[in-house]
C-alpha cells in the first residue's frame, strides 16, 4: 500500500488511543493509520475488539483482528489472531514489544477464510452494517463497561483519517450500540470461517 508520512501538525489521537490496533501495527510493521495518508481513491479499515477481559479460548485465547484495503479497484484483505502474552515459539507467529508501555508481549498471527465470502464481498458486507460511517457514541447514555470488550475502528480514505470505539456493545441498547454489535458479530463469524495458517 502506497503510504505517505502524514505531517506531524495534522496528526491526531484516535478516539481510544493505543489498544489492539496500535499493537497489531507495531507486530506487523505497518504504520498507525492515523500517521499517515492514502492517495485519494484509496482506503483502508482496520477492526478488532478490543482486548476483552476474558479472551475467547476458541481462537487460541487471542483476539480478532480484520485488516481491509481498497484500491485501484482491488480489495485485499487479512484476518489475524492477536494476543498479549509471553514470547512464542511459533514459526507463525510475531512477537513485539506492547505500544502500551506497560512491558507487555504482543504477538501476532495470520489466519486464512477456508470457506465463505470473497474480500469484495466482506468489503461489501462492512459498508452495508455500517463499518464506515458508525461515529455516534454507543454509550451516551449509559455507562463505561471496562471488562465487556469493546469495538475499535480506525479508517483512512485519502487523507482523511477517523475512528470509533464502543464499550461492551452487547450491553448497549442504543442504535450505534447495536450497529457496533452487529459488527462483532460479523468478525466472530468470519473468525468461524478461518483457519489458522500452518506452522512451519
Amino acid at each position: 500500500m502506497p503510504y505517505a508520512v502524514r505531517p506531524p501538525s495534522t496528526i491526531f489521537e484516535p478516539e481510544k488511543p493505543g489498544g489492539t490496533l496500535a499493537d497489531a501495527a507495531i507486530a506487523l510493521g505497518v504504520p498507525l493509520l492515523n500517521h499517515v495518508t492514502l492517495p485519494p481513491t484509496a482506503r483502508e479499515i482496520r477492526i478488532t475488539e478490543d482486548y476483552p477481559m476474558v479472551v475467547n479460548p476458541t481462537y487460541s485465547n487471542s483476539t480478532i483482528m480484520l485488516r481491509l484495503v481498497e484500491f485501484d479497484g482491488k480489495v485485499l484483505g487479512e484476518l489475524l489472531y492477536i494476543r498479549r502474552g509471553p514470547y512464542s515459539s511459533r514459526s507463525d507467529e510475531k512477537c513485539i514489544d506492547s505500544a502500551n508501555g506497560l512491558m507487555d508481549t504482543v504477538c501476532v498471527r495470520v489466519a486464512q477464510l477456508k470457506s465463505g465470502p470473497t474480500w469484495e464481498q466482506i468489503a461489501a458486507n462492512l459498508e452495508t452494517l455500517g463499518a464506515w460511517s458508525l461515529s455516534e457514541k454507543c454509550d451516551a447514555s449509559g455507562p463505561l463497561i471496562a471488562d465487556g470488550g469493546g469495538l475499535q475502528i480506525h479508517r483512512l480514505v485519502g487523507d482523511q483519517f477517523s475512528s470509533y470505539y464502543c464499550s461492551a456493545p452487547k450491553y448497549r441498547l442504543s442504535a450505534p450500540g447495536r450497529t457496533a454489535q452487529q459488527l462483532l458479530v460479523y468478525l466472530h463469524d468470519l473468525a468461524g470461517m478461518a483457519t489458522e495458517l500452518q506452522r512451519n
